[in-house]
């Protein structure tokens, strides 16, 4: 399987995801109203990825500076997509998600995922 990797934009993040470590990295701003535009290949990436992975574990790497509400429900969808497959196939997920430790806005949201998920979630101040 081929990695994917998309260039951060104005309004879209920097998207790495590497099929050969299982390593799915997010970083930047997502604020684009038409999210499934930038997500819906993202989505489409980690469910073969997922369906044909032999990888023990993989990792949702998200290093958020800003993103709106539409960006939000597209961070669900892929950690949802890690709770199945961690139930159906047995593959760990883990969640780290990175905020500035100056940052209690990010923190917070942070901290919002972390009590709605089943997952090893890692709150990570750099």
């Amino acid at each position: 399987m081929e990695n994917l990797h998309i260039n951060a934009t104005d309004y879209t993040p920097e998207i790495h995801l590497n099929a050969k470590t299982g390593i799915l990295t997010i970083s930047g701003e997502s604020y684009h109203d038409q999210t499934m535009v930038i997500y819906k290949p993202v989505l489409e990436w980690l469910q073969e990825f997922l369906d044909s992975t032999e990888k023990e574990e993989v990792i949702l790497n998200l290093k958020m500076t800003y993103y709106n509400t539409v960006s939000s429900r597209r961070f669900l969808e892929m950690i949802e997509l890690l709770e199945l497959y961690e139930q159906k196939r047995s593959i760990k997920a883990v969640v780290n998600w990175y905020y500035q430790k100056d940052d209690v806005d990010m923190l917070e949201s942070g901290r919002e995922y972390y009590d709605n998920v089943n997952l090893a979630f890692n709150l990570l101040p750099y």
